[in-house]
């Protein structure tokens, strides 16, 4: 396998993906990503800055409402 340049489809900025990438995405059954790593990291449940979730702690909590 070769370096492959894939076009993000959300920011247009051209990115790697490598050959051990590719490998790890074939052996797990994924398609090619689409998006750029840095998009990826926007788009996941959990940003880069920590633990914080995407609600930002808007999930209720039925313990202390029936308390």
């Amino acid at each position: 396998m070769e370096t492959q340049f894939v076009v993000c489809i959300q920011c247009g900025q051209e990115f790697e993906f490598p050959p051990d990438e590719q490998a790890r995405y074939l052996d797990r059954g994924f398609d090619a990503p689409r998006r750029c790593p840095a998009c990826r990291r926007k788009k996941s449940k959990y940003s880069g800055n920590g633990p914080e979730r995407r609600r930002n702690g808007k999930k209720r909590d039925y313990r202390m409402k029936y308390e």
